[in-house]
């Protein structure tokens, strides 16, 4: 059995063998938005989306602190945490992302020995937000196709202006892929 200190390693370990450097997580506080806890996802990019930065290619690996509140009505029910790590990768215009969505899937089911039948995927699936309409990411679902995972495991997420006022994940508009 491994334990959280093994996996967190393991899970580093396996992606800077693939090229990612290893980074230090965001302070649970947001540098960007220093009223906002940093959510589920991963470090902050605001920056280099936003303001359409071009970065030279990196490739990252990081154990990030998250907040999580839209729920917190289910905090304690053996499902559901106020607060949590998650493993994240990034790369910009450094290793494809269908590699990387493949490293993924190879890490958990090669390496921890995961049985796919049972993944649940969430992609983003456009919306708008401050003004600016996003497409939904079609690369991501075509990429988790390619990898076999049924289109029953996959759910879009749309993104809606009112996520940012606080709004409960109940009220998030989910669709099937």
């Amino acid at each position: 059995m491994v334990n959280t200190i093994q996996l967190r390693g393991q899970f580093r370990e396996y992606m800077q063998e693939r090229g990612h450097n290893l980074i230090s997580p965001d302070s649970l506080v947001s540098d960007t938005f220093p009223t906002c806890f940093t959510l589920s996802g991963g470090p902050n990019f605001v920056d280099r989306y936003l303001k359409q930065q071009k970065p030279s290619p990196e490739n990252s690996v990081v154990i990030q602190p998250c907040h999580r509140f839209w729920d917190v009505e289910n905090v304690g029910d053996g499902r559901h945490l106020s607060f949590f790590e998650m493993a994240v990768t990034n790369s910009f215009n450094g290793v494809p992302r269908n590699e990387m969505y493949k490293n993924h899937f190879d890490f958990l089911t090669k390496e921890l020995g995961l049985d796919p039948k049972y993944f649940t995927m969430f992609v983003f699936g456009g919306g708008e937000c401050y003004g600016t309409t996003f497409q939904p990411d079609e690369e991501a679902l075509k990429i988790w196709d390619s990898l076999g995972l049924t289109r029953y495991s996959i759910f879009l997420l749309v993104l809606a202006s009112y996520v940012f006022r606080g709004i409960r994940s109940l009220d998030l508009p989910f669709q099937m892929y």
